[in-house]
């Protein structure tokens, strides 16, 4: 055993965090779903009901909406994240890889909202856009268009999803570029020589070259947007509320985790249960996109 660890070192480094990472993340998650097919006694304590939570939260007139609305507003904004968004941050970090003019500066700004504590960035969000009395009124009010100001984001169905991408973006931009900042670094300077020797093309370095050599970068990347969009909190909850805006249009799928569990809804008294079978239906969910991410981007994957 000792052998073992010494020929290992590296093990001490790694065991504190994974000790706690297990405790804290992994067990919670697998203790409960075997609670998801508990109800609460009216005794006290916990019963078991089977599948009935699960019936309930695709079949129940309440619930089902409302999971389905979160759904495809969670599915929304990862699209839009995915096929607008994710362009422009590799388009920034091969700028900057190219070192333009002021690149020092340009990805210091970009990474700057990466310090900003998500709720306080919701409540700048929230003051900008905020009907009367923002920015963004007030500029509409000044070009003669109050009424745009006054409905903003607010009342329009799908402009909430939007204005959430556009949070995302602002606070996540600068990590994803870095991760394909770094990778660009890491692409072997003889291809690109050799390319440039050929004759080539920028936009064919980019497309031939350059490209085939992010996928794993841009499978990490999609993966990562995947999760941080099917779990984002703290932005719908600050911009729209515990009701997910008006109509539910920033309604996402922890909050309506948050909101039917801990709210005062009708399933608040069976917290345990039913919480834990949301839990677990949002984990399915998020393992089997991040499953299906990875086997379709691996076989795009170039070894250099």
């Amino acid at each position: 055993m000792l052998t073992f660890f010494r020929k290992r070192p590296y093990i001490f480094l790694i065991l504190p965090g994974f000790v706690l990472y297990v405790v804290f993340c992994v067990a919670p998650i697998v203790l409960s779903i075997p609670l998801s097919f508990t109800a609460a006694l009216k005794g006290g304590g916990q019963g078991f009901v089977g599948l009935q939570n699960y019936v309930t939260i695709f079949t129940d007139k309440y619930l089902y909406p409302q999971f389905i609305n979160a759904l495809k507003n969670s599915f929304l904004g990862l699209a839009l994240t995915y096929f607008i968004v994710h362009p422009i941050i590799i388009l920034l970090a091969y700028m900057i890889y190219r070192k333009i003019k002021g690149h020092g500066i340009f990805q210091g700004v970009l990474f700057l909202p990466q310090f900003i504590n998500p709720v306080a960035m919701g409540f700048m969000v929230f003051l900008f856009f905020s009907p009367y009395t923002g920015l963004y009124y007030n500029f509409f009010n000044l070009i003669g268009l109050p009424n745009w100001g006054i409905a903003g984001v607010w009342s329009d169905q799908g402009l909430g999803v939007v204005l959430l991408v556009i949070v995302w973006s602002w606070k996540g931009l600068g990590y994803e570029m870095l991760l394909y900042i770094a990778n660009f670094k890491v692409i072997p300077t003889d291809c690109i020589e050799a390319s440039i020797i050929d004759g080539t093309s920028e936009f064919q370095r980019v497309t031939r070259i350059y490209f085939p050599l992010l996928m794993p970068t841009f499978t990490s990347v999609s993966v990562l947007m995947f999760v941080w969009t099917m779990t984002a909190f703290s932005e719908p909850y600050i911009l729209g509320g515990l009701q997910g805006g008006i109509n539910g249009n920033m309604d996402m799928l922890t909050l309506f985790l948050y909101r039917n569990v801990f709210g005062a809804g009708p399933f608040s008294m069976n917290f345990l249960g039913m919480g834990s079978a949301i839990s677990t239906v949002i984990l399915l969910i998020l393992v089997a996109g991040a499953l299906l991410i990875m086997r379709g981007l691996r076989s795009l994957q170039v070894e250099y």
